[in-house]
C-alpha cells in the first residue's frame, strides 16, 4: 500500500465520518433530539458497498447503484417507524396525564 493510497483512503474515511457528524449535529441543533440511527445506516451502506465491490468484482460506483436504493428505502422505513412511535408515545403520555384520547381541550383565546 503506497503512501498516496493511504492518504486517499484517510481522506475518504474522514469525509464519511464528517458526513455522519454533520448529520448528528444538524439533527440535534435544529430539531433538538439526538438521532443516532443515521450513523448506523451510513456505516452499513459503506460496508455493503465494499462487500458488493469485492464479491461481484465491479467498480465501486456500480456497487453504489446496487446499495443506495435499498438503503434509502430502509432509511425511509426507519424514519416513518420513528415518527409513528413518537406519535403513539405522545398519545399514551397525554392519556396518562388525564387528557384522554377524546378529552375536550379548552380553546385558546386571543384576548
Amino acid at each position: 500500500m503506497s503512501w498516496a493510497n493511504a492518504a486517499v483512503q484517510g481522506v475518504l474515511l474522514g469525509g464519511l465520518f464528517a458526513l455522519v457528524a454533520t448529520g448528528l449535529s444538524l439533527s440535534f441543533g435544529v430539531m433538538r433530539f439526538v438521532n443516532l440511527a443515521h450513523g448506523d445506516l451510513a456505516i452499513l451502506a459503506a460496508y455493503l458497498a465494499v462487500s458488493t465491490t469485492s464479491a461481484l468484482d465491479v467498480n465501486p460506483f456500480v456497487s453504489l447503484l446496487v446499495v443506495v436504493p435499498p438503503e434509502a428505502f430502509a432509511g425511509a422505513i426507519w424514519l416513518n417507524a420513528a415518527g409513528i412511535l413518537a406519535s403513539v408515545a405522545a398519545l399514551a403520555l397525554d392519556h396518562v396525564r388525564g387528557g384522554g384520547l377524546r378529552a375536550k381541550r379548552p380553546e385558546a383565546s386571543l384576548t
